[in-house]
């Protein structure tokens, strides 16, 4: 999922129509999205599947709303980082418990 996608998720999110905002200006807040996560452990593939180029999107958007009233992150937002960095740490760690000693 290129960042096309995500764009269109994170104003999907804000209730921006396509003409409503420049895409410049969104655009910059996917890419700082990304990091943060990346910063919270989570890695992404290239182009990012799917499933997270959605949790991008709303990272995106959330951030964009935050700029401007500083609202909290949503539990479900926090949820959805938490859940998916644990599905990848646990994902990680299978392979190493998964040979036992008979």
């Amino acid at each position: 999922m290129g960042s096309d996608p995500i764009l269109t998720i994170m104003k999907v999110d804000l209730g921006i129509s396509v003409t409503t905002l420049d895409d410049d200006a969104l655009k910059p807040m996917i890419a700082l999205a990304t990091k943060y996560l990346e910063r919270q452990g989570i890695t992404f593939t290239d182009p990012p599947a799917a499933e997270d180029g959605t949790l991008i999107g709303l990272v995106a958007a959330w951030m964009w709303r935050k700029r401007k009233d500083n609202v909290p992150m949503s539990a479900m937002l926090q949820r959805m980082i938490h859940d998916r960095l644990l599905s990848e740490k646990l994902a990680v760690a299978e392979p190493e418990t998964a040979g036992g000693d008979d």
